[in-house]
């Protein structure tokens, strides 16, 4: 990504990045809580030098206490560390947007804070990849908003700047989203990530040696969905892999315990880092030939269902005595996704091998009734 001098309207919009949420809730709201913190900051800094020439000790104490009681009024700490590395952070050597950029477009000022928080998590011990562009099997892509990979964790962060109150159940296709006496439905961002850590999974399965796919399985994803803004949550939880995460709170260092080997984590970023990268402009003709394609049929496909006995990794031979499991696949011509009791979720195998299915049914009530008469 081309990366421009910073102008004026950079380091302002550097200083409201910094501000805490009462006086910078987020970008295009209109309010003058940013233009008054402002001058009473910069005010006080002035203030300062001015009382050293010539210097006046009643003055200067007068307006550093003024510039300590306006700094932790105004000031968010890890916020006004992330401005001040902002130039050699990871989102903008990602992406290459400018604090003005992040400053203007909600969209993108979720991804900031979810990429600078992530980024503070993992340290040194991985790395993060901002709007990575997947091949589908059939043709298509999709993207992801981040990805995080360490030797801790290997996480798609799904990024999400709405405000309001969310309601639903944490499987339900659709949640609502209330803001005021306004009610708007809203995907379900945990499905919807999901889909990104299957096509993911399978192009990474595509690309790994055997050994690391081995060590790595689909259910090491963990599926993260970050709200941007302040949120009120009315969703209950209770998947493994899931995790909601709201913006605005301390970031710490990451408290999972190291469960990848550095080979491994280096095996998949050389793939990751190897995917092409597109400007902003390339991505909007692309979203734009891919509405297109959609709107045409191309990337419809017909989708049938059945109840299926299997083993997870087919290089294991049936007859060495592992238990075999059975669900119901959804094949969708060019993948095949599996339906996974303990989450309720479907996942991406691309490693297992099919022992037996039932027939095909075209809706999942009718494989799952299937399933239940061949008693499996």
């Amino acid at each position: 990504m081309s990366k421009e001098k910073f102008r004026f309207k950079d380091y302002w919009a550097l200083f409201k990045l910094s501000c805490r949420p009462y006086i910078y809730p987020m970008p295009l709201e209109k309010n003058f809580r940013c233009f008054i913190a402002g001058y009473l900051f910069f005010g006080s800094l002035i203030g300062i030098i001015l009382s050293l020439l010539p210097f006046n000790f009643e003055s200067l104490l007068k307006f550093v206490f003024q510039f300590c009681v306006v700094y932790l009024a105004v000031i968010n700490p890890y916020y006004f560390k992330y401005a001040l590395h902002y130039k050699t952070s990871d989102w903008y050597l990602n992406t290459g947007y400018s604090p003005s950029d992040v400053c203007s477009d909600v969209g993108l000022f979720g991804e900031y804070h979810a990429t600078m928080d992530f980024s503070t998590a993992i340290g040194n011990r991985g790395k993060v990849y901002n709007g990575l562009i997947i091949p589908k099997p059939d043709g298509g892509f999709t993207e992801l908003d981040l990805v995080v990979i360490s030797t801790c964790r290997i996480s798609v962060v799904e990024v999400k700047a709405r405000g309001g109150s969310f309601s639903g159940h944490i499987l339900d296709d659709k949640w609502i989203q209330k803001i005021g006496s306004q009610r708007n439905e809203m995907q379900n961002p945990v499905i919807q990530n999901q889909n990104h850590i299957n096509f993911l999974y399978l192009y990474l399965y595509e690309q790994l040696k055997k050994e690391v796919t081995e060590n790595i399985s689909q259910y090491c994803f963990l599926n993260d969905i970050y709200f941007a803004l302040d949120v009120d949550m009315h969703v209950d939880n209770t998947l493994p892999g899931v995790t909601f995460y709201k913006a605005f709170k301390k970031a710490s260092k990451d408290t999972l315990s190291e469960c990848y080997s550095v080979e491994d984590i280096k095996a998949i970023t050389d793939i990751l880092d190897a995917l092409p990268k597109y400007t902003p402009e390339e991505k909007r003709q692309m979203f734009t030939q891919r509405e297109v394609q959609y709107r045409s049929g191309e990337f419809i496909h017909s989708v049938t269902y059945y109840p299926v006995k299997y083993l997870l990794n087919s290089s294991i031979e049936e007859d060495e005595g592992l238990p075999t499991g059975s669900t119901i696949c959804m094949d969708a011509e060019t993948y095949q996704l599996y339906l996974v009791s303990a989450d309720g979720l479907w996942h991406a195998v691309p490693g297992a091998l099919i022992l037996e299915k039932g027939h095909p049914c075209s809706t999942l009530q009718e494989a799952t009734q299937l399933k239940k008469e061949l008693g499996w």
